[in-house]
């Protein structure tokens, strides 16, 4: 999209597909014009916003401190060990 044959801003907002939060107290008084909010009233624009102003928080089962494992090693991994010796 070529941003100088914009006519007006509103045409801007449009074509790039911006979505505008509103954000509240609380998670009841907040919006989004994006689909999935118009779908469900909640979508992930909401939660980011209101994760950043800290109105609520993320429980720490679902923190991504424990989500994220320790990556494997790079290369081949070693060959199985036979069952049978002893």
């Amino acid at each position: 999209m070529n941003v100088k044959r914009c006519k007006s801003f509103d045409v801007f907002v449009q074509n790039c597909c911006l979505w505008e939060v509103k954000i509240g107290k609380n998670i009841l008084n907040t919006s989004c014009n994006c689909p999935e909010f118009m779908l469900h009233y909640v979508c992930k624009h909401v939660l980011v916003a209101l994760v950043k102003q800290n109105v609520i928080s993320v429980p720490e089962e679902f923190s991504t401190k424990k989500i994220i494992e320790e990556k494997k090693k790079p290369g081949r991994p070693p060959k199985a060990k036979s069952a049978l010796n002893t």
